[in-house]
């Protein structure tokens, strides 16, 4: 059977994008109007009402979108590489680990995994978003969105949560704050995020008619997990994180004078300062997202159609929240001497097996002087790299 061909619109684009919520916006044609310009909506009489939103060319023509497959692939590279580095840093074997490395670490791997997926989107983007990579690829890369949505804000909470229980309950807490207990924790999370993105594998699909990644939109379920993401992925948790840190903050107010180690409080104030900048950079990522999610679940469930700006406004608001998986490793090397310390004595350890090897190298070859004296240099190099990470 021949599927029916999708009408001819002349210069007019289809702007297409993969959002967190595993939710696709779909398109439909135009009717160019009169003589004037004026342009009106209308339906192809191969597609129902209810199936495609109009976008008009010249309104969504924008420089950002036609920059979108750029933009991806630099967040897929400079994620990649910043996100590996925190898991070969932070799982480096040298050196004492803090407890909320574990999280880090989980947290670098969660961005990893989703930032595989970021080139098919990049590749489906520039080809107006048709996706060639088949059924299967569809499925489970919105799966693997709608899991790392999960598990980061999960791993954000339960920092939170581990920051709190440091300053206010550090007597009361003493098994909960063990590693046991912490990699336990980072093993549920991982069980219910993907449990609760599993449903992005039946509202997923390739469409037959115009070949996009799209959901099954039209659905009353998928509308429902819609809301329910953004109420156990944002609300929820951006909620506990601020019990958490008003608890905090609170008991600083109170015991400000009956600081015991000065040492162990200096510590955990570092690491509060950076928990918080790791949380800010989520809630700023994710909050233009969740209130056009909520828009457009509140448009559906009035009967509406979303307007160009309101599409707009979640393309934009998906970029930023692709940026996110990236941000974290900056934060790191900015504000965490801890971390910056264990890159620099890995980064010297690599230097100093690096002179090892050139040393016996040269033993067996028998280098000249001049070698000899570039692997001094080398020495010096690692010495100065040691000095500026410390």
């Amino acid at each position: 059977m021949t599927l029916p061909r999708q009408p001819d619109h002349g210069d007019a684009r289809w702007f297409f994008y993969p959002t967190m919520s595993t939710d696709m916006v779909t398109t439909s044609g135009y009717d160019h109007g009169d003589a004037s310009g004026s342009f009106s909506m209308t339906t192809s009489p191969d597609y129902g009402d209810d199936d495609y939103v109009t976008l008009f060319p010249g309104e969504t023509d924008s420089g950002l979108l036609q920059a979108i497959p750029i933009l991806y692939f630099l967040i897929f590279f400079v994620g990649c590489l910043g996100n590996l580095c925190v898991l070969v840093v932070l799982g480096w074997v040298g050196g004492r680990r803090r407890l909320v490395d574990t999280y880090l670490m989980s947290l670098a791997l969660a961005n990893l995994l989703f930032l595989e997926t970021l080139p098919l989107w990049a590749l489906s983007a520039a080809v107006d978003h048709r996706w060639d990579f088949g059924q299967p690829l569809c499925r489970i890369s919105s799966l693997v969105i709608a899991v790392n949505r999960f598990s980061n804000v999960a791993f954000l909470t339960c920092m939170s949560v581990d920051r709190y229980l440091a300053v206010v309950r550090q007597q009361d807490s003493p098994f909960l704050r063990s590693g046991r207990c912490v990699r336990v924790t980072c093993m549920v999370v991982w069980m219910l995020a993907l449990v609760l993105g599993a449903p992005a594998l039946f509202f997923r699909h390739v469409d037959p008619v115009t070949g996009m990644c799209v959901d099954r939109d039209d659905s009353v379920w998928f509308q429902s997990y819609s809301l329910a993401m953004v109420l156990l992925a944002f609300v929820g948790p951006v909620c506990v994180i601020l019990l958490c840190y008003g608890a905090i903050c609170l008991h600083r107010q109170r015991h400000c004078s009956l600081s015991a180690n000065p040492h162990t409080q200096a510590r955990r104030r570092h690491t509060l300062k950076i928990v918080t900048a790791i949380v800010t950079a989520f809630v700023v990522s994710w909050l233009p997202y969740s209130v056009c999610r909520v828009a457009l679940v509140g448009m559906w469930l009035g009967g509406g159609e979303p307007g160009v700006a309101l599409q707009e406004a979640q393309v934009i608001s998906s970029c930023l929240a692709f940026l996110n998986s990236c941000a974290n490793p900056l934060l790191y090397l900015l504000l965490d001497r801890h971390f910056r310390r264990r890159a620099a004595h890995l980064a010297l350890a690599c230097r100093a097996l690096t002179c090892l090897r050139h040393r016996a190298a040269a033993e067996d070859n028998s280098l000249s002087s001049v070698d000899t004296d570039s692997l001094s240099g080398t020495t010096v190099a690692c010495s100065l790299i040691f000095s500026l990470f410390v």
